[in-house]
């Protein structure tokens, strides 16, 4: 079994995700798959951009969450949530940057 540890800079565990070979094989192999253009992606922006998943079963966001402090991880959630309303229009649509700042407020309030 392959091990990936995420190792944070400010000294904290971090976390690690343990793969079996296969099912790391099948990921690598969806993510080909998508990249030549043989699979579809059908992407949800707001709520799962596929350019924060980590694995078939794991978000940037969970590692995130996993090597920072309970403080820490609030505070990234409020400069996340305060960054999307304040750019709102200016990157991507109106609505697309609220919501994302919803999605922040939902990990917050977790």
């Amino acid at each position: 079994m392959k091990r990936i540890d995420i190792i944070a800079q400010n000294g904290n565990t971090g976390a690690h995700y343990d793969i079996e070979k296969k099912k790391w094989g099948d990921y690598l192999k969806h993510v080909n798959d998508v990249v030549e253009g043989k699979e579809p992606v059908d992407e949800d922006v707001i709520n799962n951009p596929s350019h924060y998943k980590l694995f078939p079963d794991m978000e940037v966001i969970t590692a995130i969450e996993k090597v920072l402090t309970k403080e820490e991880y609030i505070g990234y959630c409020k400069g996340n949530i305060l960054k999307y309303r304040l750019r709102a229009g200016k990157k991507d649509e109106v609505e697309q940057e609220i919501g994302k700042a919803d999605v922040y407020r939902g990990w917050l309030d977790e």
